[in-house]
């Protein structure tokens, strides 16, 4: 866990990065962005689901 930081930010940061990778891994495998749209809907729902953005 990241010193300072709740362990629901530093688990979502965890999220986040793991949605990405993925995300490259399998645009790669398919040659398609399709992966990212998915995962871009995706974690736009969870962050809406969430609250609203900061700075928003």
């Amino acid at each position: 866990m990241a010193v300072g930081q709740p362990p629901a930010a530093t688990g979502l940061a965890t999220l986040l990065i793991a949605a990405a990778e993925g995300a490259v891994v399998m645009s790669r495998a398919q040659q398609s962005s399709a992966p990212f749209d998915a995962v871009y809907a995706q974690l736009r729902a969870l962050a809406g689901a969430t609250g609203p953005l900061p700075g928003r």
